[in-house]
């Protein structure tokens, strides 16, 4: 299959024109809470990680873009998250062990 028929097909998947038209949203602008809030059912505390995964466009050539957004922003959190809590961490895929801090 070459590439223009598959991003035809990819770009047809829920969310992904929303996320495209968020893509273009200034870092500090109010439309990201309710993307964050309603659209991703995510609390706004994930917004830096949505914004670097909105931006990083991993979503693009994902099957399913939303969940795509979902877990490279949960991923991201958790690496730069400051307690470095183990399900945190657990989570980020992270080489921490049982509360252990990164070394």
């Amino acid at each position: 299959m070459n590439s223009e028929i598959r991003m035809t097909r990819l770009s047809h998947n829920p969310g992904y024109a929303r996320i495209q038209a968020t893509s273009h949203l200034l870092t500090d602008s109010e439309a990201w809470e309710p993307f964050v809030r309603d659209i991703l059912k995510m609390p706004i505390s994930m917004l830096k990680g949505v914004q670097y995964a909105v931006r990083g466009k991993f979503w693009m050539r994902a099957t399913d873009p939303l969940r795509q957004v979902r877990v490279t922003a949960e991923r991201w959190t958790a690496r730069h998250s400051s307690d470095h809590s183990p399900l945190l961490c657990k989570l980020a895929g992270g080489g921490v062990e049982q509360g252990r801090g990164r070394r």
